[in-house]
């Protein structure tokens, strides 16, 4: 009988060909129909080949083969958008063999890890590659380039006007002046914000408040600055002396223009007759009365009721002595 042994590779990596041969004898039948004495193969299998001697004998035997898969190699990485230090991570995305070894390329470095991070020195295109191995040596790679574009940190700068200002004229303009920025978040530091660059804002108590802003560039990065804003509280005197001698002729003077939603002030007399209304305290009681006649030196009660830009309500009660 005839003897005939298969020999070959055992295995080769996806798409290597493969040749299994026999010996010498008159005949070959294989198990894919070719009649050869060799085969060329690159799929996985058992490959059987019968062989017939001269004397018309058959015997067969069997070889089996693997086609090992390569790994499949991709990769992801972080925004190339950066600040001040370019460092970037590589993601391993492939589809490989347990026990594989990789080897990242990125700026001419060498990494040996699953996963890479590196620190570009600036600005470009670079080419990054990840080459995979495989335990039975099979080998493929994914390259691609990178874009990095570095860019400018933001720096927060503001000017307010006014940085004091009284309760019923608090309006404080924030003008923006940073630089490098494409976003903007102000924090008045009475709870309220705006996303706006430039903004005016009207507070609705006296006090102290740190005021913020926020400004963010194209990637991401933040700058902060801060500035304190005074509201002095609402002032209202006690007497006046109407007398010509030009000093604190009227009831009363604020000393300065308000910037209020609503204002109503009226003056009574100690019967509780009505001597004085306004609706404007630009408008200051001279110490006439309504026919323009000049009111008794005395006591008087005044009833003052605001409503700022705010929403908020203030009302204010009192006395005032009017001295000629």
């Amino acid at each position: 009988m005839p003897q005939p042994i298969i020999s070959g590779s055992a295995g080769e990596c996806e798409g290597i060909t493969a040749t299994l041969t026999t010996g010498n004898f008159a005949a070959y039948l294989w198990s894919t129909g070719a009649t050869s004495q060799s085969i060329s193969i690159n799929t996985s299998g058992s490959y059987v080949c019968t062989v017939t001697s001269t004397a018309g004998c058959k015997a067969s035997t069997s070889h089996n083969f693997e086609s090992y898969p390569l790994p499949i190699v991709s990769f992801t990485n972080d925004s190339s958008l950066t600040c001040e230090l370019p460092i970037i991570n590589f993601t391993n995305t492939s589809q490989y063999q347990l026990g594989s070894v990789f080897e990242w390329n990125i700026d001419n470095v060498i990494y040996t890890m699953q996963n890479a991070t590196h620190q570009f020195s600036g600005s470009g295109n670079y080419p990054v590659s990840l080459t995979i191995t495989t335990l039975n040596n099979c080998v493929a790679e994914a390259i691609r380039n990178v874009n990095i574009t570095v860019f400018p940190l933001p720096q927060a700068l503001y000017s307010v006007n006014p940085e004091n200002a009284p309760l019923f004229n608090s309006e404080v303009t924030f003008a923006d002046g940073s630089a490098n920025a494409v976003s903007w978040l102000w924090d008045f530091g009475d709870g309220d914000t705006s996303s706006l660059q430039n903004v005016s804002h009207f507070y609705a108590d006296p006090g102290k408040y740190n005021a913020k802003l926020y400004v963010t560039n194209v990637a991401g990065c933040i700058d902060s600055s801060a500035r304190e804003i005074f509201i002095t509280p609402f002032y209202i005197p006690n007497a006046f002396t109407p007398n010509g001698d030009g000093r604190n002729e009227t009831f009363f003077d604020p000393g300065y223009a308000t910037n209020v939603q609503d204002l109503s002030m009226n003056i009574y007399n100690r019967w509780g007759q009505l001597v004085y209304t306004s609706d404007n305290l630009s408008t200051t009681w001279d110490g006439t009365d309504s026919k323009g006649n000049l009111a008794p030196q005395g006591v008087y009660i005044y009833a003052l009721k605001v409503t700022t830009y705010s929403g908020k309500h203030y009302d204010y009660t009192g006395s005032v002595t009017l001295l000629r």
